[in-house]
């Protein structure tokens, strides 16, 4: 009788590791097949692709989000111009969540922003890498950059430019646009950088801080 009952314990838990593995074999391929489907981005709106999210909720690491990819954007849906970026910082200026950019004196998206008093900036994963380096290549002022990029544009709810492919859209109204000097910088490697832009651009960076209005992200 003990033996039978053996033979039966042994046969059940046969049976439940079959199906766990079936079930995971199952989910597994479940999951490969989604990760092989490919976006038709040509064909989906923007709120095919977004959501958005209330700031207080947005849970990204700030220090991977820039530095991963993004590309900075400022204009309207007849021109516009973007950049890419790397450097950048988030955090509450006048009680208001904020993002701060370091942006040479004569970038061509500067205007834009100067211009229209918004931007976005679209993150992006390391997949989109080439395109990034596309925005930060060339200059829109007198190269067809916005033309020959493989991007898909689209417009926010509230008219921004940005691109479908980002994982994240920040968009911000502009608060304040400040040029730094080289007298500001306590450490070599920035007075020296910020001197050697100043030969390219004969001004010096300016800071953009800007109110951050809304975050969109990938559904």
């Amino acid at each position: 009788m003990k033996n039978r009952m053996k033979k039966n314990i042994i046969i059940l838990i046969a049976i439940s590791v079959l199906l766990i593995s079936c079930k995971t074999k199952d989910n597994s391929d479940k999951e490969n097949k989604m990760e092989t489907i490919e976006i038709d981005y040509s064909t989906q709106s923007f709120d095919d692709l977004f959501k958005k999210v209330a700031v207080k909720d947005f849970n990204e690491n700030i220090f991977n989000l820039i530095e991963k990819a993004a590309i900075l954007t400022s204009g309207t849906s007849e021109n516009y111009n973007s950049m890419a970026i790397g450097w950048g910082a988030f955090g509450i200026y006048f009680q208001k969540p904020a993002t701060f950019l370091s942006i040479r004196a004569n970038r061509y998206t500067l205007e834009f922003i100067k211009s229209s008093k918004t931007y976005t900036i679209t993150c992006f994963d390391t997949t989109y890498f080439d395109q990034i380096l596309h925005f930060g290549n060339a200059s829109g002022r007198n190269t067809d950059k916005m033309g020959t990029h493989r991007l898909h544009s689209t417009l926010t709810p509230t008219g921004n430019p940005a691109y479908k492919e980002a994982n994240i859209i920040i968009e911000c109204n502009l608060m304040e646009i400040t040029t730094v000097s080289p007298d500001d910088f306590y450490f070599d490697e920035g007075k020296k950088f910020i001197n050697d832009a100043f030969i390219e651009a004969k001004d010096y960076h300016k800071i953009v801080a800007g109110e951050i209005t809304n975050i969109w992200v990938k559904k």
